[in-house]
């Protein structure tokens, strides 16, 4: 993969090659189950981390992630009157 780099030139936001790194996949693939659905728990269970706090580093969830799960909690009734104020 990282002689494709070279010959398409990509690079970074330096402007150096960019060299991919395996830890990069499974950055993504944290992501990509968090943004899911699937729950903080069940990703650290997957990438062998030692505790939900080493997890969250993963966490960068997207708005529309975020808006999700508000929204399930006003469904249960927990947040009653408060969608406005966080998501207009």
């Amino acid at each position: 993969m990282n002689s494709l780099v070279k010959n398409v030139n990509i690079t970074d936001e330096c402007g150096n090659v960019f060299y991919f790194k395996t830890h990069q996949f499974r950055h993504t693939y944290a992501i990509k189950m968090l943004n899911g659905g699937a729950d903080i728990l069940t990703v650290q269970e997957l990438l062998a981390h030692a505790s939900p706090e080493m997890t969250m580093s993963y966490a960068k969830l997207l708005d529309n992630t975020k808006r999700k799960a508000f929204e399930a909690v006003v469904k249960q009734g927990v947040a009653q009157g408060t969608k406005a104020v966080f998501f207009v």
